[in-house]
């Protein structure tokens, strides 16, 4: 089997690990325009603000010695009728399969004078960033998830920070308008400048600029191979193309039917299921739940679920209920969909107790109260226990971006991986979204016995 993978980001690498693990033996070249190592995006907002180990977000797999991979040589062209890709060397590489993992690149910003405005997709970026730590003042365009955590970690680093948006919201799309305010309060509260509804004519001064106004997929390759696009490389649901042997996973990617939305959980999802279908293993069950929480220091916001529906303010479309707590002085909000006696989605500002509870909720399907409200006040819903003693045995997910459990991590502990990095190279727990760092480390104070706290 010949396997030709055109990108080596976070998708592309995760593809490459869980193919390897299925299919050592099948030829693989990956075509990297990238020449730098695989790095862990969600983590760069935590470098500049310096609080993560840089080191962690280093993600190059470790691979069979056979397989190919080619740094810094981009593919210029597919021809899926003779099934070759060509390289930026004019290499012809022949595929029984080709999978398409290019990801999505940063839109342009204009209306900016001065200097250059900077973008956050790479760890180059990061670094660029860093090198202006001179330029105090920082006005960080765009307020959606990427640009609220951004500016929330050049605050914790000592920046006066400006978060400009075009919007009259922060988070548009992801927030409705009460529950948006309330996070813009909090934003103030931390010491940022909140600039909502700007024009061309809003004039916010600084001495760097960062904008973050959202990415967009890279389909070139795709669209000139004749492949459907739209926003996307379109694909149903186990990454198909509709070409025979082509595949599009991660970013590049966009399902029939569903919206856009370049989510890390999602491409790893896709990636180990195409990894799977390669190998000829079993792909069983459906996409992996989407929770999102949002990296910023010292907020606490999430999503879970469809969270964008039609009806969302109207609360009786498609059947579904809608249930909402506000409370602007506590800098609280949780919103949340019922349907048929499930909850199907959430957003929660300033709640995370909730929000975790209704996060288990939604993943293990359980069934809710008759009357929705009491999903807004914690104990009022049977959730299993997890009891967490160093005796074991545990099932329940703490590291989500890699399905790992806490069992996954004790039998690592119990192999000699007894620090955090330590296990996050044996089960990759920590090396998604970093989300899950703290619940690592406190599982692994309560394994580690009083030997090892001695060392």
């Amino acid at each position: 089997m010949r396997v030709i993978v055109v990108g080596f980001g976070m998708t592309g690498a995760r593809f490459c690990t869980e193919l390897a693990a299925l299919a050592p033996d099948a030829e693989v070249t990956v075509l990297a325009a990238e020449a730098g190592q695989v790095t862990n995006r969600p983590l760069l907002t935590d470098l500049i603000a310096g609080r993560t180990d840089p080191a962690l977000l280093d993600l190059d797999p470790v691979l069979p010695r056979h397989w190919q991979v080619w740094r810094g040589t981009a593919c210029v062209a597919v021809d899926v009728g003779n099934r070759t890709v060509t390289d930026a060397d004019g290499q012809e590489h022949p595929f029984d399969h080709l999978v398409l993992a290019t990801g999505a690149e940063p839109r342009g910003l204009d209306g900016v004078t001065g200097s250059r405005p900077l973008v956050l997709r790479s760890r180059t970026d990061a670094d660029r960033i860093l090198e202006h730590s001179d330029d105090r003042r920082v006005v960080v365009v765009g307020a959606g998830l990427l640009g609220v955590e951004v500016a929330c970690a050049l605050q914790m680093a000592g920046r006066r920070v400006q978060l400009v948006e075009r919007e009259r919201q922060v988070l548009p799309g992801w927030l409705d308008a009460d529950s948006a305010a309330i996070l813009a309060s909090c934003l103030r509260d931390l010491g940022v400048g909140v600039h909502l509804g700007v024009d061309d004519h809003t004039t916010v001064a600084g001495d760097l600029v960062i904008a973050c106004v959202g990415v967009r997929a890279r389909t070139h390759l795709a669209r000139v191979a004749g492949l459907e696009v739209d926003r996307g490389v379109l694909t149903d649901g186990n990454a198909a193309t509709g070409v025979e042997g082509v595949w599009a996973i991660g970013d590049c990617a966009r399902r029939r039917g569903e919206e856009w939305r370049p989510m890390l959980d999602e491409g790893w999802d896709a990636a180990a299921r195409l990894a799977r279908r390669l190998a000829g293993r079993p792909v069983a069950g459906g996409p992996w739940p989407q929770v999102v929480r949002l990296r910023a220091p010292g907020l606490d916001v999430g999503f879970l679920g469809r969270t964008r529906l039609d009806g969302w303010d109207g609360g009786t479309v498609d059947k579904a209920r809608t249930v909402t707590l506000l409370d602007p002085d506590g800098r609280r909000a949780v919103r949340l969909v019922v349907r048929s006696g499930r909850l199907t989605g959430a957003t929660a500002v300033g709640a995370g107790d909730v929000f975790g509870d209704l996060a288990l909720v939604h993943l293990r399907g359980l069934p809710i109260p008759a009357d929705p409200a009491h999903l807004l006040a914690r104990g009022e819903v049977a959730i299993p226990p997890c009891d967490v003693d160093a005796s074991g045995p545990w099932t329940p997910t703490i590291c989500r971006c890699n399905r790992v459990t806490a069992d996954d991590i004790s039998d690592a502990y119990a192999a000699g991986a007894v620090d955090i990095g330590a296990i996050a190279t044996a089960t990759r727990a920590t090396t998604g979204c970093g989300g899950c760092t703290e619940a690592v480390c406190s599982l692994l104070a309560v394994l580690r016995s009083p030997a090892d706290e001695a060392v």
